[in-house]
């Protein structure tokens, strides 16, 4: 097994009870946070504070936590394989000048997916998650991305959300 942690962090100009109330609405008709607009869009059953079920395209998963400041999803299942044990989490935390928002992934794989995560996911996932900070700052969420992600989305198209 080959264990994941990948963890990105942004500072935003946004109260710490804002970007959490943001976190309550992800994947649900109200979500203002998700990038779909560029990527698949994260679909909930429930909000993650009833702890909704859904995930983004093939990636499956459930609300586990749902705590002041930040909401944990455990992975069911990616690309149909329960071979991807662990969990993302959205946190957030005041700054002196705003909020600190952090997304964290920590996965244990056997060596193929770990495989599929560095070439496949981990390109797609990063620049999802930088568009998906972009619009935590209340920017508009540009397609700022490297050909590998270009050549990506171009080959599966489905990855690709509303607008791009």
């Amino acid at each position: 097994m080959r264990t994941v942690t990948s963890r990105h962090r942004r500072e935003v100009d946004s109260s710490v009870a804002a970007m959490d109330h943001r976190f309550s609405r992800l994947g649900t008709e109200a979500d203002d946070l998700w990038p779909s607009e560029l990527w698949f869009p994260m679909r909930l059953d429930a909000s993650p504070d009833a702890g909704g079920s859904g995930g983004h395209g093939p990636v499956r998963y459930h609300c586990s936590a749902r705590e002041p400041e930040s909401v944990t999803f455990t992975f069911d299942s990616v690309f149909g394989s329960t071979r991807w044990v662990g969990w993302h989490r959205f946190h957030v935390q005041a700054t002196t000048e705003g909020a600190l928002v952090e997304h964290l992934i920590e996965l244990k794989l056997p060596t193929w997916q770990y495989l599929q995560w560095k070439v496949l996911v981990e390109p797609l996932h990063d620049a999802l998650i930088e568009n998906l900070f972009e619009k935590a700052a209340r920017l508009s969420p540009t397609p700022n991305w490297s050909g590998w992600v270009r050549l990506l989305r171009r080959l599966r198209p489905a990855i690709r959300g509303a607008q791009s």
